[in-house]
């Protein structure tokens, strides 16, 4: 099944909408047990996703000096994997 969208201007001509993609997995810093957050270095204004080991997906955005950081709750447990993913916007 395809789906396509169109997007409009307001004076009545089409409007193509920005891309995104995923790009090369963010940078994670050293993690460590009991760690109350979990940071790293991307692209500037990309999307990172951190997928807990308990499935939940925590967002936010990487700010201007290419830093981001989300804080964990509960901490991280010894032998814990967290799987990121960054999507910028062209």
């Amino acid at each position: 099944m395809w789906w396509f969208w169109w997007f409009w201007r307001t004076d009545g001509g089409p409007v193509t909408p920005p891309s995104t993609q995923t790009s090369q997995k963010p940078k994670v810093f050293t993690l460590t047990a009991g760690d109350n957050y979990v940071s790293g270095s991307g692209v500037a204004n990309s999307t990172i996703n951190v997928t807990l080991p308990n499935s939940t997906v925590l967002t936010t955005t990487v700010d201007s000096a290419n830093n981001w950081i989300i804080p964990l709750k509960p901490r991280l447990n010894q032998g814990d994997i967290i799987k990121t993913t960054q999507t910028e916007t062209r």
